[in-house]
């Protein structure tokens, strides 16, 4: 029922993904853009009528007319071959190094998005090896050595090694308290973060 926007509207090399993100969703909007461009009132009936029938569309106010009024609304947008707008693309934030994932190139992204799945699933995997452990549940060796392995991996794909402690199953029913200067003091001290999580583990006496 709905239309596909026009691929022709799209660039088909775009330098960022959030350029194609972004041409992607005028292309879904094309009596919109059009709208903007020459002004209403210089739209001809046929765009003004199409236009409207977009904005309908989108606002979803065709839901709440009568059948008959929305088969005919349905017509309309199959006959103006009026795409199904797409939601505005969002701020896709930065990644662990700072960089603007907006800066990515698609092919990038499309990687980028593998990994974060990839990690998504090792995490989870790891979640429920802890979540065995906080139960009670007695581990293998060869268990831990693989959850061992499984935070070396986790570390890489998210380019940042794990401390030392963090890495290491062994430790997970020691709570770290986190070293606190104050806020009166003079001079933060900037520890290494090896040095910091070693510093933050309880000391038995």
């Amino acid at each position: 029922m709905f239309t596909v926007a026009p691929t022709s509207n799209v660039p088909q090399t775009d330098p960022t993904i959030a350029a194609k993100l972004e041409a992607e969703f005028l292309a879904s909007r094309p009596y919109q853009v059009l709208k903007d461009t020459k002004g209403l009132s210089n739209l001809s009936p046929h765009e003004k009528s199409a236009f409207i029938n977009a904005r309908f569309l989108e606002t979803g106010a065709w839901k709440s007319w009568a059948v008959p009024q929305q088969k005919e609304f349905w017509k309309a947008v199959e006959q103006q071959k009026i795409p199904f707008p797409l939601p505005k693309p969002k701020d896709l934030g930065k990644d662990s190094k700072g960089r603007d994932i907006g800066s990515y190139s698609p092919e990038e992204y499309k990687l980028f998005q593998k990994k974060e799945g990839d990690l998504q699933a090792l995490r989870g995997k790891s979640a429920r090896y802890k979540e065995r452990g906080s139960s009670g549940r007695e581990t293998e060796v060869g268990d831990i050595e693989d959850e061992r392995n499984l935070r070396k991996l986790i570390g890489v794909l998210q380019g940042k090694k794990m401390g030392r402690y963090e890495g290491d199953p062994e430790w997970d029913d020691v709570v770290p308290i986190p070293q606190d200067d104050g806020e009166g003091a003079l001079a933060q001290i900037a520890y290494t973060d090896e040095y910091a999580e070693g510093r933050s583990l309880p000391i038995s006496i």
